[in-house]
C-alpha cells in the first residue's frame, strides 16, 4: 500500500469540507422561518447593544479620570499614589495617565 500524494489528500479533504458546507446550508434553509427571523432580529440589535456598552465604558473611564485628576491636583497625591488607592491593589501608572488624559480631553496616543 503506497502513500498518496499530498495534492490528492488535499482534494479529498476539500471535497469533504464542501460536502459538510452544503449539508449545513441545506439544513439552514429547511429550518423554520420564525427561528431565522428571530436570529436576524437579534443580530440587528447587536450594534445598538455594543454602542450602549461603549458609551457606558467611556462614561465610567471619564469619571475615573476626573477622580484621579482631583486626587493629584486637589489632594496633592502623586500619580502612582492615586493609582494604588484602588481596593484591589491599584492600577498601573500607564493606566492612571491614560484615564487622566481622557478627563483632560488629550488624545491617549493608542
Amino acid at each position: 500500500m503506497g502513500r498518496r500524494p499530498v495534492a490528492q489528500l488535499n482534494r479529498r479533504w476539500l471535497r469533504g469540507v464542501e460536502r459538510q458546507r452544503r449539508r449545513k446550508d441545506s439544513d439552514d434553509s429547511t429550518g423554520d422561518e420564525a427561528g431565522s427571523h428571530d436570529r436576524e432580529r437579534r443580530l440587528a440589535a447587536l450594534p445598538v447593544e455594543f454602542g450602549e456598552r461603549e458609551v457606558g465604558v467611556c462614561n465610567a473611564e471619564r469619571r475615573a479620570g476626573e477622580a484621579l485628576e482631583a486626587m493629584t491636583v486637589e489632594d496633592g497625591l502623586c500619580m502612582q499614589e492615586s493609582g494604588r488607592l484602588r481596593a484591589d491593589g491599584g492600577i498601573t501608572l500607564r493606566e492612571v495617565t491614560r484615564l487622566r488624559r481622557l478627563d483632560s480631553g488629550q488624545p491617549d496616543g493608542g
